[in-house]
């Protein structure tokens, strides 16, 4: 077993020993409650074509974009996997 490879099992513990919170993608976090890409816009004052991008993963997302999606989607900011 590699230095590298031992590594990842201890980072792996890690999480697990502190339960880090599952994270899902902003799709499936929009999904599970229901909402369209425009729905989304509305409630977070995010652009639509923003949202679009984020969940191709075709833009990185700003803090204040997260955080405001976040508020809308009901979860904290660290449980949104880009």
């Amino acid at each position: 077993m590699s230095i590298h490879t031992r590594y990842y099992c201890v980072l792996i513990s890690h999480w697990e020993w502190y339960n880090l919170p599952t994270m899902a993608t902003l799709k499936e976090l929009r999904k599970k409650r229901v909402l369209s890409q425009r729905d989304l816009a509305d409630i977070s004052g995010v652009s639509h074509a923003t949202i679009n991008r984020l969940e191709n993963g075709l833009q990185e997302p700003r803090f204040k974009t997260i955080r405001k999606l976040a508020k809308a989607l009901k979860v904290k900011p660290n449980e949104i996997e880009f």
